[in-house]
């Protein structure tokens, strides 16, 4: 199946894979360089005292960034396993919006979309998190808007077999799987949507021609969300499909890898240590 995506979409999970193969090859290089300080210092070309005291600063970094990754890794897995018991509740007085909030409900307004109402994300042991549902008159695509560090967007759509497709505004993540595409923001809010609807339009054309059923028989095009009532209806269907799906992409591609690497360092700076205290 074809999904091929806009440049402009494929630049951000492109920098991101960059940074962290930089950041892999400067630990690796980090690494060797451990060993070769270490063996120098063991054939006594290099005072074996500077040469501990860059070891024990290595391997201190590397434990210290171990411990680290771990508790971040930790909090995520909490996390997806909190988003399994998630619940819904309705808002019907949510407050004010901060002022960025507002400007990007406006900015939707514009584009076609209309506020539907506001939901709390409710999980054990974690303060809610509050959605802004829109929708426009056909149905096909819907928005959530919550606020973390800042205002986030994402545009929402489902193909006839039920994958969702998705695309954040102002940021966001690549994830190809059967359950779910979703895809980086483009340069603007408009173009965006516009991306978006091209990514969907084109999911649908895919399983056409493949002749792919729907997952539900009543509904032969998939969902359409034209209202509040329809969010709370599809939403728990959603989460079980693909609740956490980002956060374990996360942890895949980025915090498994940075995992293995630190504590690869960190064996590397014992064992470099040891040897230098040990061998005379």
């Amino acid at each position: 199946m074809n999904r091929a995506a806009p440049d402009s979409n494929r630049s951000a999970a492109m920098q991101s894979r960059r940074r962290l193969r930089v950041t892999l090859s400067r630990l690796f290089l980090a690494n060797g360089g451990a060993i070769a300080l270490t063996a120098f210092a063991l054939d006594g070309v290099l005072p074996r005292s500077a040469v501990w005291i860059i070891v024990l600063g290595f391997t201190t970094l590397s434990t210290v960034a171990l411990v680290m990754t771990l508790r971040v890794r930790t909090r995520l897995r909490r996390f997806v396993d909190a988003l399994a018991s998630a619940t819904n509740r309705v808002v019907d007085r949510p407050g004010l919006a901060s002022p960025e909030f507002a400007h990007l409900i406006d900015d939707l307004a514009r584009l076609g979309f209309t506020v539907a109402g506001t939901v709390d994300t409710v999980m054990t042991g974690r303060p809610d998190f509050r959605s802004w549902i829109l929708v426009e008159p056909s149905g096909e695509t819907w928005v959530e808007v919550g606020q973390a560090v800042h205002a986030i967007a994402v545009i929402v759509s489902g193909a006839a077999d039920g994958r969702q497709v998705e695309s954040a505004w102002p940021s966001g993540m690549w994830i190809d799987e059967p359950e779910l595409l979703a895809a980086p923001a483009s340069p603007t809010l408009e173009l965006t949507l516009a991306d978006h609807r091209a990514r969907v339009a084109a999911e649908r054309r895919a399983q056409a021609q493949l002749g792919t059923p729907p997952l539900d028989p009543d509904r032969p095009d998939g969902w359409r969300i034209r209202s509040l009532e329809d969010y709370l209806a599809w939403e728990p269907i959603q989460r079980r499909r693909t609740g956490g799906l980002r956060v374990r992409t996360d942890l895949r591609r980025r915090i498994e890898p940075s995992v293995q690497l630190w504590t690869l360092s960190t064996v590397v700076g014992v064992a470099c240590g040891a040897l230098l205290a040990v061998i005379r």
